[in-house]
């Protein structure tokens, strides 16, 4: 049995429901790929996009991946934008941290300073 890389299949599943004049056999030939490998796909792409907009025969199930091609482009675009405004605030979270410290040292070396200069008292 041969695998195929998931983009090719995304690739070629995309291509197959958007072209619905192109046959699964014109398809096959064109790439290379089985017949039989194209109508598994094509039928587990398509149920998948009726789990995913609702109609499944379980509805209170929550539907499983593997995605079709679309969802996956839109889900990772999503979460790049996700993972960049998170890498935003944490290095936001950073900056601030590292100026309390800064803050903070500071404030003991004058600390130090005081106490060598006047001597430690009951203020200080």
């Amino acid at each position: 049995m041969t695998q195929y890389a998931v983009e090719r299949k995304e690739s070629v599943v995309r291509r197959m429901l958007s072209s619905p004049d192109l046959s699964i056999r014109e398809l096959s030939q064109e790439t290379g790929i089985s017949a039989w490998s194209l109508y598994d796909w094509r039928k587990k792409a398509i149920g998948r996009d009726r789990t995913v907009a609702g109609k499944s025969k379980h509805p209170g199930k929550q539907p499983r991946g593997p995605w079709p091609a679309w969802s996956v482009v839109e889900t990772t675009a999503r979460g790049q934008g996700c993972r960049q405004k998170r890498i935003e605030e944490l290095e936001r979270e950073l900056r601030r941290k590292e100026k309390g410290l800064a803050e903070t040292a500071a404030l003991l070396t004058l600390r130090k300073k005081a106490a060598a200069t006047w001597g430690e008292g009951e203020d200080a």
